[in-house]
């Protein structure tokens, strides 16, 4: 166990720098979902929305006013853009598109596909206007149903809407905002991850990788296979100190956010857990690689902000995939995190997919799939480097 000794020894040395990133992310994570979590104060803050009207009814004119009473209209330009920064500056929360054919619809009593909708993936006060709309639009048929005209149902609609505000919010509870409290803090777990562990692991296996450190391991009996093995070994240990670590912050989180201290571990929860591990896994895999073409010191923050920043705006963890562009997808498709915040979307309901559990466990396979080239490669461009230095 000669290398495993090393890499621990030379980790104490480097263990305040560890630590130090390990509470800067931390803390970035925690401010990151918790801009997104307050919803004790949703009754009292207005949803700032976008609202783009495709039908251009005396109906559809009348809902924009009742939404305006209720909450704040934000006006934004009608492209993908613009839509895209808005939502990803927090300039809205939420944009909702009134489909053309609404008055009609709603007319014969028809509610299926009535909106088109895009809302920030990290904020509560959606899920508070979404209920505000369903019930306006219920009670809209109500009332047509019972044989009022629409315009008159319209009316008679916002007015019991005034009527029954308080008991709409009092009946809003907080199981939804704890399973999304949690899905927002497993989704920012990639880029924190790959940031940590090319900044604090690959500088302990560079440190290893040295011409010194190498040459007197060369020259030792142990086989390059098995030198490489203890690597692996080490820094998966490494890296389960870090995940415990982040573990335990997401419990203090959870009781944090739940107000009321009775939060029971759920089967999203543990899917949430066992997606974590495999994706700090695959960072793991991703942190050896780039060691193993000798990066110097100086550069590996940069080397981590270019991979973890990139692949996390590319796949979804900072903008919401069904957000993304068609060819950004596909090329997502090729990465890791991609199907890790696939299948953390699924798990917790959030970003426009619904759970389902035969989808989570495709995602997690293939994100666990893409671990055997990375480590298949890290073994072949070791032994490669560990051959050249032999022969030196």
């Amino acid at each position: 166990m000669q290398i495993f000794n090393v890499f621990f020894r030379i980790s104490k040395k480097k263990i305040l720098i560890g630590l130090m990133y390990v509470v800067i992310f931390a803390l970035i994570g925690f401010v990151m979902v918790g801009n997104s979590s307050d919803t004790s104060n949703f009754t009292e803050t207005k949803v700032k929305v976008s609202v783009i009207d495709n039908d251009n009814s005396e109906e559809s004119k009348m809902l924009i006013d009742f939404i305006d009473k209720k909450h704040k209209i934000i006006e934004i330009d009608n492209t993908k853009d613009a839509k895209l920064d808005s939502l990803y500056y927090f300039e809205v929360e939420y944009i909702l598109t009134i489909k053309e054919g609404y008055s009609e619809k709603l007319q014969n009593g028809d509610t299926a596909y009535l909106f088109e909708s895009i809302k920030h993936p990290s904020t509560y006060t959606a899920s508070y206007f979404e209920s505000q709309l369903d019930e306006y639009i219920s009670s809209v048929v109500a009332f047509r149903k019972g044989g009022n005209e629409l315009k008159v149902a319209c009316e008679k609609a916002e007015n019991l809407f005034d009527t029954l505000i308080d008991v709409t919010t009092e009946t809003f509870t907080n199981e939804k905002s704890i399973d999304e409290s949690s899905g927002f803090f497993f989704q920012y777990l990639p880029y924190l991850f790959i940031s940590i562990l090319i900044s604090c692991l690959c500088p302990i296996i560079v440190t290893i990788n040295r011409k010194d450190l190498r040459y007197r391991t060369n020259a030792s009996p142990l086989p390059s296979l098995n030198k490489t093995i203890q690597t692996i070994l080490a820094s998966i240990l490494y890296v389960a100190i870090i995940w415990t670590i982040f573990m335990l912050l997401y419990m203090v989180f959870i009781f944090i956010t739940n107000k009321e201290l009775s939060f029971e571990f759920t089967k999203r929860e543990f899917l949430a857990i066992f997606n974590s591990i495999i994706i700090i896994l695959v960072s793991t895999a991703i942190a050896i690689l780039v060691v193993q073409f000798s990066p110097k010191d100086e550069i590996l923050s940069m080397i981590g902000n270019i991979i973890g920043l990139g692949s996390s705006f590319l796949c979804g963890v900072f903008v919401p995939q069904d957000m993304l562009g068609e060819n950004v997808i596909l090329a997502a498709r090729f990465l890791p995190i991609y199907w890790y915040v696939k299948a953390n979307n699924c798990i917790f309901a959030i970003a426009g997919e619904t759970f389902n559990e035969p989808q989570i466990y495709k995602c997690i396979a293939v994100e666990a799939l893409f671990a055997i080239p990375l480590f298949a490669l890290i073994f072949l461009l070791s032994k490669i480097k560990n051959s050249s230095s032999k022969s030196i």
